[in-house]
């Protein structure tokens, strides 16, 4: 919506980059996705594994990159070009899926993704930050939580 010079006045002037990162580092992306699940005590588990193939399937992806906009969890529909005609910055967008790694394995996630935001927050709007410095501070912060829940 950003992009259509019908309905915006930065069009032309949005795009999609990869996260930053240390000079001599990678960037990478945090897996994630819709989270689907069949509850084991569901009475209808085979209807709910028919929903999961179904929207998860190729041509139901496609249809939602298409439509919707939103990155389809098939790789091959990153070389589509009904796909990358409707959403262009999908095409750079490929080699940050396959590089993406998992989110850390934690019951405390939710209190480490609180910390870490605060500190990608003031990375973002305090351009005189000393990122190496808010890094350190950062990673001693979680590593308190984790050690106090016994989890390190």
């Amino acid at each position: 919506m950003s992009n259509n010079p019908d309905s915006s006045t930065i069009a032309g002037k949005v795009g999609i980059a990869t996260l930053p990162h240390f000079p001599g580092h990678k960037s990478y992306a945090a897996l994630g996705g819709w989270q689907l699940g069949i509850a084991a005590t569901s009475q209808h588990k085979e209807a709910a594994w028919k929903f999961v193939r179904y929207v998860t399937g190729k041509e139901t992806q496609k249809l939602i990159a298409v439509k919707i906009g939103k990155a389809p969890t098939r790789t091959a529909l990153f070389d589509d070009p009904e796909v990358l005609a409707a959403n262009p910055q999908f095409a750079d967008m490929k080699s940050v899926f396959l590089a993406a790694r998992p989110r850390p394995r934690t019951p405390l996630y939710p209190a480490v993704s609180n910390i870490l935001q605060r500190y990608f927050s003031n990375a973002i709007s305090n351009p005189d930050l000393d990122l190496e410095q808010a890094a350190k501070k950062a990673s001693g912060e979680v590593d308190n939580l984790l050690s106090m829940a016994g989890t390190k």
